[in-house]
Formats: structure tokens, C-alpha cells, sequence
């Protein structure tokens, strides 16, 4: 039994992981039930981005992702009314990952 106890920290890392952001799931829902707008794919961006950021996914998948997002992007954009506004519209942009750069300026 203590040999369990003791293995388990070491294999703790390597068993759990983690999986499609809530934001993303929420998202492809609303879609399903054409329910989805540009504030709810703003929310997913974030969420994503957030798993991203503190180390929860890897950049590979982050990019992935990504591309399903600007599909998304581009379908909602499309849609919106420009005239209108309250109307959100959605920018792309590669930005470099400088986590400390605000806090050390």
C-alpha cells in the first residue's frame, strides 16, 4: 500500500491531462442550435487563449484550434451587419507571447 502511495506523485503527471476548453464545447452547442454570435465565439477565444497561456494545452494544439476559430470567425463576420452599431466584428492577429513584458515596463 505505501508503495502505491509513493508511486502515485511520480505518475500523477504523466495520467491527467486536460481537454477541449468548455468555451469551445459551448460554442460548437450553440452553433449546432444556430444560436452562435460573435460575443459567444469572443468567449471561446478567451478560454482558449486562457488554457494556452498558463500552460494547459500545448502550442500545437492551440493552433489547431485556431484554425477551427477562424473558420468561425470568418462565417460570423460574414454574417454580421456592418451598418449596425453594435455589431462585433472579430480581428485575427499574431501577436508575439510576452507574458512579462507589461509587468517589467
Amino acid at each position: 500500500s505505501s508503495g502505491i502511495n509513493a508511486e502515485w506523485p511520480l505518475r500523477r503527471d504523466e495520467l491527467s491531462g486536460y481537454g477541449s476548453s468548455v468555451s469551445m464545447m459551448m460554442f460548437d452547442l450553440a452553433w449546432k442550435m444556430s444560436k452562435d454570435n460573435c460575443q459567444y465565439m469572443w468567449w471561446t477565444i478567451i478560454g482558449i487563449t486562457d488554457q494556452y497561456l498558463n500552460c494547459k494545452i500545448s502550442r500545437d494544439q492551440y493552433v489547431n484550434v485556431c484554425g477551427v476559430v477562424q473558420q468561425h470567425v470568418q462565417r460570423l463576420n460574414n454574417q454580421s451587419d456592418v451598418s449596425s452599431v453594435n455589431e462585433m466584428k472579430i480581428k485575427y492577429s499574431n501577436e508575439l507571447r510576452l507574458d512579462l513584458y507589461r509587468h517589467w515596463s
